[in-house]
């Protein structure tokens, strides 16, 4: 079993694993045993998982699972995957689309239970599902959300600009000089602030924009 789901393990952390880092990884350390992370389908969990995995673990020691791939759960369950990673070693077991799984919460939960040395990732992209599933791991899990990019994520991953994160706080003391630092830096390369927001508006939220720019997306 583990020989066919690492071979897929390792494809999807090599495609997946992106330089740019959103502000995900780089704000939560996921350091709890049990993490769920949730939002919707494009902006970048599974990326976020591949760049955790790549980051902190070496190549056999992580294993990575699409819930969603029929081949994969039509023929193991949850539990026996975990069993046999945790008698192969692993240490870091990551489920993608959870609530594709029909008895992922129990499963979450005897896993978590039964492999108290195992650390755990999982994510979904239906929180309607996963806020009704997590009763059970009320105690167990921390369950975060992911939401997509910001502008400023925007201008750095696809115009390759650098700017520091702004509190809310300093943003709305502090906004008219925030607002023209910033576009005196983009018109500096000759471009107006407007119409990269209008095209962030767009189609910005979702990072692989690049993968498809000119569509506007909708989920």
């Amino acid at each position: 079993m583990l020989e066919e789901l690492f071979i897929k393990s390792r494809d999807f952390i090599d495609i997946n694993n992106q330089e740019y880092k959103r502000y995900f990884i780089k704000t939560k350390k996921l350091e709890h045993r049990l993490s769920i992370i949730i939002g919707s389908r494009g902006i970048g969990k599974t990326t976020t998982v591949a760049q955790y995995t790549n980051d902190n673990y070496k190549l056999n020691e992580a294993l990575y699972v699409n819930l969603d791939d029929i081949q994969i759960s039509s023929k193991y369950t949850m539990t026996q995957i975990a069993e046999e990673f945790v008698l192969n070693g692993g240490k870091l077991l990551c489920f993608d689309e959870i609530h594709k799984y029909e008895n992922w919460s129990a499963e979450l939960k005897n896993i978590y239970d039964r492999f108290d040395k195992l650390k755990i990732i999982a994510t979904g992209s239906s929180a309607l599902q996963i806020n009704k599933g997590t009763h059970d791991l009320s105690r167990r899990a921390i369950v975060y959300t992911m939401v997509g990019m910001s502008f400023r994520e925007f201008l750095e991953l696809h115009h390759g600009y650098s700017f520091n994160e702004v509190s809310l706080e300093k943003l709305l003391t502090n906004h008219i000089e925030l607002a023209t630092n910033i576009k005196n830096i983009i018109e500096k390369k000759d471009q107006k602030i407007i119409p990269l927001f209008k095209d962030y508006l767009k189609h910005g939220y979702y990072p692989y924009y690049l993968s498809m720019p000119n569509e506007v997306l909708f989920f």
